[in-house]
């Protein structure tokens, strides 16, 4: 047995197969066919590259994604687009993407951090605890008090670390901590801190997906995104039956564009796979739409 090689596939091939049936395996004007008419994308990424924004905006164009929510990264990572290069991005988006910020809660300019995204109008921040530290210590309640304060939006990896990160991880000598990316580590956060919108990233992946899953059905201000391995996690949720609140979840691409439809194609065999293609356009624009408008972005 062969198996696709792309990170988030792992489909099976066939010794006659000339690509993937998952996740390359339809033609394009049949693939174009079966999109919803509209899609938003809340988790993606814009690699380090001179043509980057105009084949972000190429690819937006030809699948008909209205919006992306742009993910940043810690300063010193040098392969993804960092805060400094989305806020120059911010202004000539022409409202086509709503770009996060990156801050570190241990970072001693935080609290100034947040407030100075906040007067020019960021919403979206993220976060990775990963990097070794527990989001739920007490030290860190006036961060989450203040983000709560501002009306801000939290992103928050969770699961595993995948394979992908290791070079930079070697790069820069600083190893991320998978037991770290457990979604129940934002519970007690979720409860003190109720007006303080979390969305999980990747929503647990292919290790908490359960913990995930009950995170977002108990916390009102808790939402999930399908990005990366949330494709694995979306595989398990379904084949086990876990329960979760559908129109809190969303799609997100989180890879470079040239991988958009390869990512869309394995999202939507997997909710064939599962009978459940109902959930299409709720998970690929309705949830999304909806979660803008409840939070005035």
């Amino acid at each position: 047995m062969i198996l696709c090689s792309y990170i988030y596939c792992n489909g099976e091939l066939k010794d006659e197969d000339d690509e993937c049936p998952i996740c390359s395996g339809l033609k394009h004007k049949n693939f174009i066919d079966k999109l919803p008419l509209k899609l938003i994308d809340m988790h993606q990424i814009l690699p380090n590259e001179s043509d980057i924004l105009q084949v972000q905006i190429n690819k937006m164009n030809l699948l008909n994604i209205k919006i992306a929510l742009i993910q940043s990264v810690p300063n010193k990572v040098q392969s993804i687009l960092n805060n400094k290069d989305l806020i120059g991005i911010n202004k000539i988006s022409n409202n086509r993407f709503i770009i996060s910020q990156f801050i570190d809660p241990r970072y001693i300019l935080a609290k100034k951090r947040i407030q100075k995204y906040t007067e020019s109008g960021i919403r979206v921040i993220k976060v990775l605890p990963v990097l070794g530290y527990e989001p739920n210590n007490k030290r860190f309640d006036r961060f989450w008090k203040q983000l709560e304060s501002n009306k801000m939006i939290v992103m928050v990896h969770t699961g595993f670390i995948t394979a992908r990160h290791k070079e930079e991880e070697i790069k820069h000598k600083t190893f991320m901590n998978s037991e770290l990316g457990n979604p129940l580590l934002f519970d007690v956060i979720a409860r003190k801190f109720p007006n303080l919108q979390i969305i999980l990233c990747h929503i647990g992946g292919s290790i908490f997906y359960e913990e995930a899953a009950q995170m977002i059905y108990q916390h009102d201000n808790v939402w999930g995104d399908l990005s990366g391995s949330g494709m694995f996690a979306l595989d398990r949720i379904l084949a086990k039956k876990v329960k979760l609140n559908w129109n809190k979840v969303f799609w997100g691409n989180d890879s470079h564009p040239k991988f958009y439809e390869k990512n869309i194609k394995i999202m939507l065999s997997i909710l064939k796979k599962h009978k459940r293609t109902e959930l299409t356009e709720k998970l690929f624009f309705e949830n999304a739409n909806k979660f803008f408008k409840k939070s005035n972005l």
